[in-house]
């Protein structure tokens, strides 16, 4: 909530919520879509346009990490939404995303590599059971359980690349240099994406100096980028970045 009362503080009406079945908000996360998270955003879009006090024309999405794919879907769908900004936020498919988390992980443990292989292809074999590309044989049953949910074959279906390629408002592209999360590769390709955007729409990639995947100033040594994340606040220089790209806009 630290960006959404920065930007409160910077003169813009800010509108934060928790996805269906997080936090306070309703309902059951595991079964749900990726459309029906989508139609829970294009609402609140909806609602801030029906308001008096919002500037129709300026409505922002502003999507972190995986969030930047639900503001970019929101956006390719919505056309009440002017403007779209992406923190930390990957390229490619859910399912490579997936698979590159899941590498990350295994790579920081440092896992054994017949240990390593095997685990990444019982992933793979979830992923073609979960997208009816093959069957479930040798998945335990509790992986099963978790994964055979309508929200993760949704997760593992889209496709960031040709949705942010589909979308037609000015985009702001961010990330920290020191993001050991979401790696460079990512902001690249969609920048690249976004530049052969048919429509003549305004794009900035923009890299944060000093900024982990949070947002904040990581520690100096070695230890995970969330170790004492409740004594660690977001660097104002993403807040004046994003207003001061807002400002730019015609």
């Amino acid at each position: 909530g630290q960006v959404a009362n920065d930007l409160a503080d910077a003169g813009y009406l800010t509108l934060r919520y928790d996805r269906r079945g997080t936090g306070q908000s309703g309902g059951r996360g595991e079964s749900a879509t990726f459309d029906s998270h989508t139609d829970d955003a294009r609402a609140l879009v909806r609602y801030l346009d029906r308001r008096d006090d919002v500037n129709k024309e300026l409505i922002t999405l502003v999507g972190y990490a995986d969030g930047g794919w639900l503001a970019m879907e929101v956006a390719r769908r919505e056309n009440r939404a002017d403007r779209l900004v992406l923190v930390g936020t990957p390229s490619g498919t859910g399912a490579d995303w997936v698979l590159e988390q899941q590498r990350t992980m295994l790579d920081r443990l440092g896992v054994a590599d017949a240990e390593r292989a095997e685990t990444i292809a019982l992933q793979q074999r979830v992923h073609e059971a979960v997208l009816g590309e093959g069957p479930w044989t040798g998945v335990p049953e509790t992986t099963r359980q978790r994964a055979e949910t309508p929200w993760f074959r949704s997760l593992l279906e889209f496709d960031a690349n040709d949705t942010l390629r589909r979308t037609r408002q000015p985009l702001l592209i961010a990330r920290g240099d020191r993001d050991d999360q979401v790696g460079p590769h990512h902001a690249q390709r969609l920048t690249q994406v976004a530049r052969e955007r048919r429509r003549n729409t305004t794009m900035e990639a923009v890299t944060l100096t000093e900024l982990d995947q949070l947002l904040t100033e990581p520690p100096l040594d070695d230890s995970s980028s969330y170790d004492g994340l409740a004594e660690r606040t977001v660097s104002r220089s993403f807040v004046d970045t994003l207003t001061t790209w807002l400002a730019s806009l015609p």
